[in-house]
């Protein structure tokens, strides 16, 4: 909607037909009553209104104007609330004086509504969220889980900090960094999960996971993180990761497709008689290694496990035995409980329940798999189910095309008395 008034806005020169769109209400109305637009105005935003056109008007007669006096409101249209933006802009005259009003209102509504979304979600999520300049790099905003994190008592406090009152600077996360992060981020229009050294107000450190993104919000180019804290789970690696060393059991960790391991401790030379190294190319190892005449008992077994996940009824607790076959010839039984679990799916696009499968295996006698429980061997493993319409890669991928058909040996359920 397109106007033109007086100085004082006592009379309406000119309107376009948008304004009974955006009111509700005929334009006749409004040119023979400049007052009808207020009381258009929600009760509850009529005096911010009226205080806005008065101080316009006070600056017109001071002859101290500004380019733009805006203000965003709320109107009543057939007992409908709408949002509306208001501009007003004074033109000067020949002698440069105001005289003149352009005035210009649009409807948003629709911006206000996907605002009041976002800021539900902004604040409705147990992750820090930090919204960030793509420039500098510095807060421009953040929900209240990231303000507590940090233990600030307000947004504006910790956002007087600067990126380097935030971060771990001397460890590296300096504000150089963090800006070549967000330009990155803004010129590949790719998001990238990262991990970052935060200072609490108390000077404490805090390890996070952050997504960072580019995002549009207000019409503005931003960057969005969304962080978690790991500090928790780095400690409990480390831990691990000590403890793994001092067993004798083999114990490695492996992405969800199993297509790259992390982490495999010393004892897998001991157990399967083949170098650590040789998993640095993938899983494939630990299935090679098993004993030519167990391969398919194993493959259909762990292959029906893996039919109960995806059916969604997974026992609580399996159990797999087998043989595998050293290079140096010697032939050892192995015994591997399964354990499934179950997490929700992180992509975007999906809301399905993907399956996650933990396997240990206890390494037993090569002359009596009866004669002995003694744990000798013990490999956690992950194995990640896709939806239904995404393709089973991961097996594929891990395993090659034989293994992908049929990945499983003897399964015992829980509570059963012995492998079968």
């Amino acid at each position: 909607m397109i106007y033109l008034s007086t100085a004082d806005l006592s009379e309406i020169l000119y309107i376009n037909p948008a304004y009974e769109d955006i009111y509700g209400r005929p334009v006749e109305e409004l040119k023979a009553n400049p007052q009808d637009i207020i009381e258009a105005t929600h009760p509850n935003d009529r005096e911010r209104y009226e205080a806005d056109v008065a101080e316009l008007i006070a600056d017109v007669e001071a002859r101290d104007t500004r380019d733009v006096y805006d203000g965003e409101y709320r109107v009543v249209v057939d007992d409908e609330v709408r949002w509306v933006r208001v501009a007003r802009f004074p033109v000067e005259n020949d002698e440069g004086s105001v005289d003149r009003i352009v005035g210009r209102a649009r409807d948003i509504t629709e911006r206000k509504r996907r605002e009041r979304e976002f800021e539900q979600i902004f604040n409705g999520v147990t992750d820090a969220i930090a919204i960030q300049d793509p420039e500098t790099a510095e807060l421009l905003d953040a929900n209240q889980t990231f303000v507590e994190r940090l233990d600030y008592e307000s947004i504006e406090t910790a956002r007087e900090q600067g990126v380097e009152g935030l971060s771990a600077a001397d460890a590296g996360f300096s504000r150089q960094r963090a800006q070549e992060l967000c330009h990155r981020v803004i010129e590949t229009g790719e998001s990238e999960t990262v991990e970052w050294v935060q200072e609490t107000k108390a000077g404490d450190r805090i390890l996070i996971e952050a997504t960072v993104s580019p995002a549009v919000i207000g019409g503005e180019e931003r960057i969005v993180s969304i962080q978690r804290d790991i500090t928790d789970h780095r400690q409990l690696e480390r831990r691990f990761r000590r403890i793994a060393e001092r067993v004798e059991e083999v114990i490695y960790l492996a992405d969800a497709d199993l297509t790259e391991v992390r982490y495999v401790n010393d004892a897998f030379a001991d157990i399967y008689g083949r170098p650590v190294e040789e998993l640095s190319e993938g899983t494939q190892a630990f299935m090679e290694a098993v004993h030519p005449e167990d391969r398919d008992d194993y493959a259909a077994e762990l292959e029906a496990m893996v039919a109960d996940i995806r059916a969604g009824d997974p026992d609580d607790n399996y159990e797999f035995a087998f043989r595998i076959k050293r290079p140096d010839g010697e032939t050892r039984w192995l015994k591997r409980p399964g354990i499934p679990s179950r997490v929700r799916s992180t992509s975007p696009t999906s809301s399905s329940v993907w399956s996650k499968t933990s396997l240990s295996a206890t390494s037993v006698s090569k002359h009596s798999r009866h004669s002995t429980r003694r744990l000798v061997n013990s490999q956690p493993l992950t194995l990640e189910f896709r939806p239904a319409d995404k393709p089973c890669g991961p097996l594929k991928q891990c395993w090659g095309s034989r293994w992908c058909r049929r990945i499983s040996t003897r399964r015992r359920r829980a509570g059963s008395s012995r492998p079968r």
